[in-house]
């Protein structure tokens, strides 16, 4: 069965706002597309393919219709097309998104799909929460990329949605390691296909890379790249939706959306820190610095409840005198789901073990984190600078080398990913990228510059009250 021959069991994709995806499927099969102009427009390629590309990159809009199509392409490959298979091998399918929600509503496009005509829905062996198993001997399976594990499989065909956003929990470049995984995996397939899919971001990783590298080439009858705004994709996509993206924030929804056939990366996001950078400050192979007596040293809390995506961590730092380096020693990290009070119990005898007293933590939740620290003997005192702002003085402390940290790969992947970017206000903000984390790096930057002499504020342990220095809770009415 054809490509075209397998969409017509589907009605709704013979509608119009369906005329762009199905030209662009028609040329990614090696077929004269049914509107060429339009593909010629989103690939700026003045010559199509005239065989089946093996790698297939939509570089589009939000709420361009990108999942629909992968799970219209991921049922073809899995009912419609014919595979050798040695006795008891089964050939998979892999959709991944970015995390469990969208690999969840990818799913169920998928099954719906299957569901809605009989002679498919025959096909069905065996469902799981994210699997689907076919009489064909392939496996359909939507996960969420960083729970993959796809060596040693053969795939027919790998969708990666939203490459530009995949979590970085166990890689700083999320998107190289799955493609070095699965492009083996795809070679055992005669006629395999990748395709990535997902909107752009910042001007880096495989999504902007491919971009650059390919997108306009007449000459590459193996790589076919597009990049289209949502309305030319999807012309049923709320037009004031987008101009109202593009009055709150016209940087950001060039990106998200796109205007007049044009999609772009990001020019206002930068890396804060270059690998070159960490590398000079991280001592190969030195995880954790023992207490030392008689040296100084201070502890950053940043707090999370146990219940949500954040994770809480913790840093400790020695103190530099004078010009001397400051030394990061000690990081940890309690990933939800957790008990606060069992992990401040922890930080607190983490801190105890350096001989600290007195600690630091995050602006954002200081009344009960010092209320639990004060039971445990540990002082709190609110950081003098936001995060985002001890982010810019770490750097420049990287820059100059006036820091040692430690060769932690948790600390590194979330120091490699930090982002720079134009705030509202018109101050740089610096953060993790979405989907991202940066618990320990916030922890490590605390530590750091806490260690660095300066005046601290102090949270009243009777009210709670922030203060201005060491006596601000003098005053306070539950006591002196």
């Amino acid at each position: 069965m054809t490509h075209r021959e397998f969409r017509a069991l589907f009605p709704e994709f013979a509608a119009p706002s369906w005329a762009a995806w199905n030209a662009i499927e028609d040329a990614i099969f090696g077929v004269e597309p049914s509107d060429p102009e339009l593909v010629r427009r989103v690939t700026k390629r003045s010559t199509l393919p005239s065989a089946p590309v093996s790698e297939f990159w939509a570089i589009k809009g939000r709420g361009a219709g990108g999942s629909r199509f992968d799970a219209r392409a991921g049922t073809f490959f899995g009912c419609a097309r014919s595979y050798r298979l040695a006795p008891g091998e089964k050939i998979y399918v892999g959709i991944f998104g970015p995390t469990q929600k969208q690999a969840a509503i990818t799913h169920s496009y998928v099954r719906g799909l299957l569901h809605s005509v009989p002679v498919l829905e025959q096909l069905i062996v065996a469902e799981t929460r994210d699997s689907i198993e076919l009489s064909t001997g392939i496996v359909i399976e939507v996960i969420a990329a960083g729970l993959a594990t796809p060596r040693g499989r053969a795939y027919a065909l790998v969708i990666i949605e939203e490459a530009a956003f995949l979590p970085t929990d166990t890689s700083a470049n999320p998107d190289t390691e799955l493609l070095r995984a699965v492009r083996p995996a795809l070679a055992r397939v005669p006629g395999s296909l990748l395709m990535v899919n997902s909107s752009p971001y910042a001007a880096r990783g495989e999504l902007y890379r491919t971009w650059r590298e390919r997108f306009g080439r007449d000459d590459d009858e193996h790589v076919l790249v597009i990049a289209a705004d949502t309305l030319t994709l999807n012309p049923t996509f709320s037009a004031r939706e987008i101009e109202r993206a593009f009055h709150e924030d016209p940087t950001s929804a060039r990106a998200e959306y796109g205007r007049g056939g044009a999609i772009e990366f990001r020019k206002d996001v930068a890396s804060l820190l270059t690998d070159a950078a960490i590398a000079a400050v991280v001592p190969v192979g030195v995880r954790e610095l023992p207490p030392e007596p008689g040296r100084a040293a201070r502890l950053h809390f940043d707090a999370a409840t146990g219940s949500g995506e954040d994770a809480a961590a913790a840093a400790v730092a020695f103190e530099g005198v004078d010009d001397e380096v400051v030394e990061l020693a000690a990081v940890r990290q309690w990933r939800p789901p957790f008990s606060p009070s069992a992990v401040v119990k922890e930080a607190a005898e983490l801190a105890a073990s350096y001989g600290i007293v007195e600690i630091t933590i995050d602006r954002f939740a200081p009344g009960l984190v010092a209320d639990v620290f004060r039971e445990r003997g540990i002082h709190c005192e609110v950081a003098e600078r936001d995060t985002s702002a001890a982010f810019v003085e770490l750097l420049a402390m990287v820059n100059s080398q006036r820091v040692r940290l430690l060769d932690e790969p948790a600390l590194l992947r979330e120091l490699q990913r930090l982002e720079r970017r134009a705030g509202s206000s018109g101050r740089d903000i610096v953060s993790h990228p979405m989907r991202g984390h940066d618990d320990v790096a916030a922890a490590c930057a605390g530590a750091v510059l806490a260690s660095k002499s300066g005046r601290r504020t102090s949270i009243c342990g009777h009210c709670h009250g922030i203060g201005r220095g060491e006596d601000d809770d003098a005053g306070c009415r539950w006591g002196g």
